[in-house]
Order: structure tokens, then sequence, then C-alpha cells
């Protein structure tokens, strides 16, 4: 493999980032829920206020932005121009003037703003306004109606090459076509039976329920049959009576809903379903269809989640075809992507697996035979980024094998096999790639560079840096963060992020916030700004805590061994690595250990409860934010992966309960929640704290009314405070 040397890499694995605050202003709870806190995160500042809407030109090697800059006195947005033949170079090429007077020329009222748009050409944009799907062409000023749909639209996709829109009204599916009434595709009557819309609770990388064939010319669309999942109570308080507004949600061991997969033929108006077969609690992902329009691909995973079928079907006749190959796995097999067909080539494919224990990427043919596999290393391959203009090189994202808080763009040629790091500084990185696939932005943060912007070619060389972010916490006071590893009881090598006080003085002990995330998903600690830390946690160490954390094995982007070693026993595994934490600041003689507090949310929150309650002697203070507390009551398609089923795995879900431990709790707890959380239910908590009133245990308690999982909003701030006022008064 070749890389560029990385003579810092051990030293910046232990660096620590130091700030001079003399005379610097407090990071207050009211600057960090502000109106334009979003500031205060330097990748945040450029998206939506350096460079917004930052894009390559479709068939140009140029690249436009949104900024808004002083004209005649007053800001208006502009959008800038660069590319490759101007090494960067940019220049003004429409202003909010110049649009809006081709825009009122139309019939249209001005704007104050550039609407969201993509380039169709180098003179022609596409956006959509009060659900008028418009094409402007900058050369001419001319403004067409290329199609009408329902402004705000839910779920609504648009395919590129007719501008078709596809859309949902309640549970059924609709397209506009033509500038015509919109064509409902299916009348379900029963809101039990849904329509275009995600299913399987957005897990397996699911994020849409419709899918446009290649070339327009049919739409395929998730159809979702819960009448067999129980009705799940969400209180109402924004009326009086309240009122009480159902949702569907199948608990682990309950009726799953059953998943088909429809396809609209455009021209013919009909409609038939892939016959994917029994049993009918399957989970259909990925789907794709063939370059030629003739099949779709599905992969099929059985309930247990332990058994995948990359099937073939016939998009004409619904037919199943042949299973092209099968993955097992003891555990369980997790697929995130659909496949990723080659245009010269279009007979093979490239498909994502962990096989080998990591992410990586297998080349295969329409035969389902494997041919190779392309990506190496131990090391997970995050994202495919694209193929090279003559389809001789992949390129994508990948973890670094030897330090994985970075994330590189690399690329690999399929000839040669060599292995290429495309990206130079060492942080994170993200790409977007030109029509000609010749150039590529680079967009990258690290411990010490807010946000950067680079124009690079095919080979990773950089033309020109376009962004340089600046530190957006300058003027503020903020501590210190040091990173750097301890190691699990087997051995296995884990980071840690410790931040201390802006005025921190070795010679004091100060008391510790351990904020926990801990399970699959997420990683919390990583080479970007600020390590990933929350400006929350910069507030919490400035009021005199150190706030440490500790991504325990079960946690993301480090294999497939790492995050599967908690399956079937959540809570165990998490527990012991992040006690190795503990023993790491026995170490530190400026750790108050008799002051040791504990935070997190959702699975952290879990973690935070089963912390305060398996641990009473260690952790003093908890506050446990939308805790799954009895895995039994979570969701079938994420609880089940790591669980099994109740029935299958009893011993497993009374040992992972924080119910089971509860009445061991000694510490002040804290439980926070929002009554409409519908991804874990309020009765998670609501079962906590009548289990303590039985048992005698005395805790705290606090509810946030109409927030779902997360709180936003002005009550952001609330919680916020809440919480620091939680630590600060009883740690």
């Amino acid at each position: 493999m070749k890389h560029l040397k990385h003579g810092l890499r051990i030293s910046i694995l232990f660096l620590i980032v130091t700030h001079c605050f003399a005379q610097k202003a407090e990071l207050t709870l009211d600057v960090i829920n502000s109106r334009t806190s979003y500031l205060l995160y330097p990748e945040y500042a450029r998206m939506y206020k350096e460079m917004k809407q930052l894009q390559w030109v479709t068939g140009e090697d140029a690249y436009t932005y949104v900024k808004k800059i002083d004209i005649k006195d007053a800001k208006k947005e502009v959008i800038y121009k660069g590319g490759v033949k101007s090494k960067g170079h940019e220049k003004i090429l429409l202003d909010m003037d110049g649009f809006n007077k081709y825009f009122y020329r139309a019939g249209y009222d001005s704007l104050k703003s550039f609407p969201s748009f993509s380039w169709l050409s180098p003179t022609e944009m596409k956006f959509v306004i009060d659900g008028k799907l418009l094409i402007f062409d900058i050369k001419s000023g001319n403004v067409v109606i290329a199609n009408c749909c329902k402004a705000n639209a839910p779920n609504a996709d648009i395919d590129p090459n007719s501008f078709y829109i596809a859309f949902t009204k309640d549970n059924n599916l609709f397209i506009s076509m033509n500038n015509k009434e919109p064509y409902q595709v299916t009348h379900d009557e029963d809101e039990g039976i849904v329509n275009g819309q995600t299913v399987h609770r957005n897990e397996f990388g699911i994020h849409k329920g419709t899918f446009w064939s290649p070339k327009g010319n049919y739409l395929a669309f998730y159809r979702k049959d819960e009448t067999k999942v129980g009705n799940y109570p969400v209180m109402n308080i924004s009326k009086t009576p309240a009122e009480v507004d159902f949702v569907k949600y199948p608990m682990a061991g309950t009726a799953s809903e059953e998943v088909t997969l429809g396809v609209f033929n455009v021209k013919s108006k009909k409609t038939i379903f892939l016959k994917t077969g029994e049993p009918r609690e399957q989970y259909l992902t990925n789907v794709c269809w063939s370059p030629d329009e003739n099949y779709i691909f599905i992969a099929v995973l059985n309930r247990s989640q332990n058994h995948m079928k990359l099937n073939q079907y016939n998009a004409k006749s619904g037919d199943f075809i042949k299973t092209l190959f099968e993955e097992r796995n003891l555990k369980y097999v997790e697929p995130q992507d659909p496949m990723i067909f080659f245009k010269n080539n279009p007979n093979e494919f490239l498909w994502f697996s962990r096989r080998n224990g990591y992410h990586q990427l297998y080349r295969y043919n329409m035969d389902g035979e494997l041919i190779e596999r392309l990506t190496e290393g131990n090391a997970d391959v995050l994202s495919f980024i694209g193929f090279s203009a003559d389809e001789k090189q992949i390129r994508y994202i990948s973890v670094d094998p030897d330090f994985p808080l970075l994330r590189h763009a690399y690329s690999t040629n399929i000839e040669t096999k060599e292995i290429v790091r495309l990206s130079t500084a060492d942080g994170s990185h993200r790409i977007k790639t030109s029509s000609s696939k010749a150039y590529m932005l680079d967009i990258y943060s690290s411990q010490l560079i807010p946000n950067e912007v680079a124009l690079i070619d095919g080979n990773g060389m950089i033309i020109k840096k376009i962004y340089i972010g600046k530190d957006p916490l300058a003027k503020y006071k903020t501590g210190e963060i040091k990173v750097g590893t301890i190691h699990a009881e087997d051995g296995t090598e884990l980071y840690y992020r410790l931040i201390k006080p802006a005025d921190f003085d070795a010679s004091k002990k100060y008391p510790v916030v351990v904020y926990v995330y801990g399970g699959p998903h997420a990683q919390m600690i990583t080479n970007t700004w600020q390590n990933g830390a929350s400006l929350w946690m910069q507030y919490m160490a400035n009021q005199g805590f150190i706030v440490f954390t500790v991504d325990n094995r079960g946690s993301a982007n480090r294999g497939q061994k790492f995050e599967q070693v908690i399956f079937r026993n959540l809570g165990k595994l998490e527990i012991d690595d992040q006690m190795k934490g503990i023993e790491f600041l026995k170490g530190i003689n400026y750790a108050d250990m008799d002051r040791i507090g504990v935070h997190g949310w959702s699975y952290g929150g879990f973690m935070t409860a089963s912390l305060m309650c398996r641990q009473p002697e260690t952790f003093k203070v908890g506050v446990s934010g939308a805790p799954v507390i009895d895995w039994s009551m979570y969701e079938i398609m994420y609880g089940e992966r790591y669980m099994d089923t109740p029935k299958e795995n009893p011993k497993g879900y009374e040992s992972a309960s924080v119910l089971t431990y509860l009445k061991d709790l000694k510490g002040k707890l804290l439980l926070v929640h929002g009554t409409s959380d519908v991804t874990v239910v309020w009765q998670h908590s609501l079962k906590f704290i009548e289990q303590c009133n039985h048992a005698g245990v005395q805790v705290d308690y606090y509810v946030y009314p109409g927030h779902k999982h997360g709180v936003r909003g002005v009550d952001r701030g609330h919680l916020d405070e809440k919480m620091a006022r939680y630590f600060i008064d009883n740690l």
C-alpha cells in the first residue's frame, strides 16, 4: 500500500491542543444555543455562511457556491464560480439582483436568497419553489416550469430524466407528470398499508421508499403492511382535552411489518409486485436497478439477520430469477449499501461486505461469481466515492488502517492493485467528484484544522486550497483536549478524549463527567475539529469539570469483531471498558475519584443508567437521556440484531435490563425524556420510575412535552442548563 509518511502521527495521538484564554469571552449556554450557534461549528459555518451549496457544475470541471457579500451597502447573496482551468480562481457568476430580474420577468415574486439548486448543464440550474420544479438558464434568463407538485410534498423524489415527481399523501403514492394532475399509483384505504415511504425503521441503510429506474421508465416503491404491528399510544397535549396519537411500533419478539416491492410502469400505468416470497417477516434492503431496467436486485435478509441473499427479480413480471450469492454470520449480517454497477461493463458490480472482518469492496459478475476483493487492510471502508473516467480505478473513503481516528480518501487500481492515498492532510475527509471524474473537492477537518476545502486532481495533488476556515472558538475560553489510548481487558486498544478546564490548575482536584454513548453505529472520538467534542462539553469543562469519553468495544468503525463482541449481552463488555477508563483516571492526580459523574443519550442513556446502577460505588451523579431501560421494549430491527428475541435470549435480556440492578442505585440520577419519543418510547423511563417507587429508590425525573428522541429548538437551551446544573449542584 502506498502512503504518504505520517511523521507526526504518534505526536498527534497524544497531542494537547491548548488555547490561550487571557481576556477571552465565556462560552455560555446562551452562546451555545443562540440562533447563530451553528457558526461555532466550522463545517456548518462553511456550509451555511461561507460556501453554501458547494457543488460541481454538471458537464464542466468547475464548481460553484453561494455566499453573502456587501453589494451597494447591503448584504446580498452571489454565486461564485471557480474551476480547474482557472486553477481555482473564482469570479461572481450571478448575483441575487440578476437572478430576481429574470425570476420576476417570468412572473415570480423576488427572493431574498438563492433556493436550493443543482446544475443540469453549465448554464442550467433546477430548483423547486412552491411545488414547482423550475429550470433556469442563466445565459438566456429563461425560467421554465418542468413539472408541478404539491408544495412541500412528503417524500418527494424527482426522476432526473423526465422530471416526474413521486411523492406520498397520507399512506398512498402519487406521481406528478408533465404539469398535470398527479396520478395516484396506490389506493390503499387501510392506514396500516403504507406505500412509497421508508421501511424497516430506517435500518440497513434505508432512507427512502421510492426508486426511479435508470432511464425513468419505471418507479419501484416499498409497500409496508403494518396491520399486524401493535399500535403504540403517544400523548398529544397540544389539544384540550389531550388526545392519543397511535404509531406502529414493533417491539422485540412481537409481530413485525411485512414489506413488498411494487414496480409502476410509467407508460402503461400498471403496477406489479416482485415475488419476494415467504416468510413475509423478512427485510428487503439495498434495492437496486440493473442499468438496462430489466431487473431489480434486493438484499433479502431473514428476521434473525444472520442470513442474507442477494436476489435478482424480473422488473416487468416480478418473477424471481436467481440468488446471486448468500452471506451468513453466526451473529448478524447487516447489508448497508446497494450494488454499484460498472458503466463500461454492466455485467460486473461492486458489493460491500464484512466477511473478512472489515467493511470492504468486492467485485462480482452477474452470475454471482466473486472475481476479487478490491480493498484491503484491517480497516473499514466507509463509503464509495466513484470510479475514474475509464473505470480502471475505484475511489473510496476508508478508516486509516494504522490510526482509526482518521478518515482518508483512497484509490485502488483494479488492474495493478496499487492503492494510493488521495487526501494529504491527516484528518477526516469527504470528497465531491467532478462530472469528468478527473478532479475532486476534498472537504476535511482535523484536531488542528477547523475546516478546509481543497481542489485536487485524480492523483490527490492539490491544485488550490479554495477555503481555509478560521477557528470559530478563537475568542472564547476553551480547554485543552487530549486524545490517547487505554486497553481493554483482552488487550484491545481503546481511544479516549479528555477535556480540561480553560483555567486548569494541576495542583487542584477536579470532578469528572464521563460522557458515554457506547453502542454500534457511532464513534465519539475522531480526528476532527475538537476531536468530536460538543460545545456543551467545553462549557462543562469551564465550569470546573474534567470531561472524559472512551469509545468502548461495540462502537463503530473498528471492524466486525470489535463491534460484535457485545452480541446478546448488551451492557456487559461496554461497562467493563468504561471501567478501564475509570482505572486510567485513577492514575491522574488532578481527577477527583470521589466525584465521578456520567451522562449519555439514547444508547448512552442506557449506558448511563446501567453504570449508575451496576457501578454504584464509582458513579455518584448521572444524567440519563432517553434511555433504553429494557431491550424487550425496543424495536425489532435494531434490538433483535444485537440481542436476538426475548424468547431466544431470556438471560441476555434480563442481564441487559437496567431494572435488574435498580435496587443497587446509590447516587443521584436524573432521567430526561421526550414524551413523544417514537425511537425509545416514553414507557422505558416511566417503567424505571415506577420500579424505583416500588423499591423505595429515590431518583429525579424531567420530561419535555411533545419532543421526540432529541430535544430541539428553544427547549434545547433549557435541557443544556438542566443537565449542567444537575452536575454542578450534586457533583
